[in-house]
């Protein structure tokens, strides 16, 4: 898989980062997760604010300065802050879309969720944008949370920023997610764990039987495909039970320090009947996710914003 060309600058070694803002503290703490992680050589900022109405709470001095405050941060950095500015839409998620199609983003990187600053609303928005978007999404939880230092000496005495839980459903996950992560972090700085879960059904061990095995296969593609991309993979496991709740025991037996998933576009019907791990994984506190969606590619449906 590759990024959508459509949607790169002329020159394809600057990339175009579009950060959502909105002054909270998970926002801001978004903004140093890319200072962190992006290269300052090779990315050009752009920095939004969408106000879902203007009444009587508006203030354009404190939209101004959250940007000015966004602005100073990456440039301190020596970022290049191409442009900064704030819209008016009744619908936040399509605004912040259809302003990165209209920019020609590369990515668009936000927080899970934020805090309401009179009109400027953020938080569920990012699922929708997520669902909505043409370009890769990035929604990180707990960005503020630390990253270990050394990975686990009872597996490899190999340093490195980030200890990267993948849990992996079908085969191509891997091939999808590798093209995003490598755009936003270098590969060497990340140890992979891949992790397959099965639902526990206590009463057709067959099929929990036949789903281990398929398990084993997916997990070998994946690790595959992850190791011919030069990341080093730690470790490739499966395990029974609810998804969720694996997942989160894994992450602390094994000192995680980063969930990276692949999202999902699931239909509403779908999401009724199965739910999505990814919800699941943003509503707790305890570990830094990083839900990547790949963009929309099929046919836009969105409605015209307002």
């Amino acid at each position: 898989m590759s990024i959508n060309k459509e949607y790169l600058p002329s020159n394809e070694k600057i990339r175009k980062i579009l950060f959502p803002i909105d002054g909270s503290e998970s926002s801001k703490a978004v903004i140093e997760w890319g200072i962190r992680n992006l290269d300052h050589s090779e990315t050009s900022i752009y920095l939004l604010i969408v106000i879902k109405s203007l009444d009587h709470d508006y203030s354009p001095t404190v939209t101004s300065q959250i940007l000015e405050e966004a602005k100073c941060r990456f440039k301190e950095r020596k970022f290049l802050v191409e442009k900064t500015d704030f819209v008016v839409s009744k619908s936040v998620a399509s605004a912040i879309c259809q302003y990165a199609d209209t920019e020609g983003i590369a990515h668009i990187i936000m927080g899970s969720h934020g805090k309401t600053i009179g009109p400027i609303i953020f938080g569920s928005i990012s699922r929708a944008v997520m669902e909505k978007a043409r370009q890769p999404v990035v929604i990180i939880k707990n960005p503020h949370l630390p990253l270990l230092e050394t990975a686990n000496p009872n597996e490899s005495v190999r340093t490195h920023e980030r200890s990267v839980l993948v849990p992996v459903d079908n085969n191509d996950v891997a091939e999808k997610l590798i093209p995003l992560m490598s755009e936003l972090f270098d590969k060497h700085s990340a140890v992979i764990h891949l992790l397959h879960v099965v639902v526990h059904d206590s009463h057709n061990a067959a099929h929990i039987n036949n789903q281990f095995e398929s398990g084993k296969k997916i997990l070998e593609k994946n690790k595959e495909t992850f190791e011919a991309a030069g990341y080093w993979v730690a470790a490739a496991g499966y395990e029974s039970g609810d998804p969720a709740e694996v997942i989160f025991k894994y992450a602390e037996k094994r000192g995680i320090d980063q969930i990276s998933i692949l999202s999902q576009h699931l239909s509403n019907i779908e999401k009724l009947l199965f739910g999505s791990i990814s919800t699941v994984l943003v509503k707790q506190n305890k570990y830094k996710v990083l839900v990547f969606s790949c963009g929309k590619t099929k046919k836009d449906t969105r409605q015209p914003v307002h």
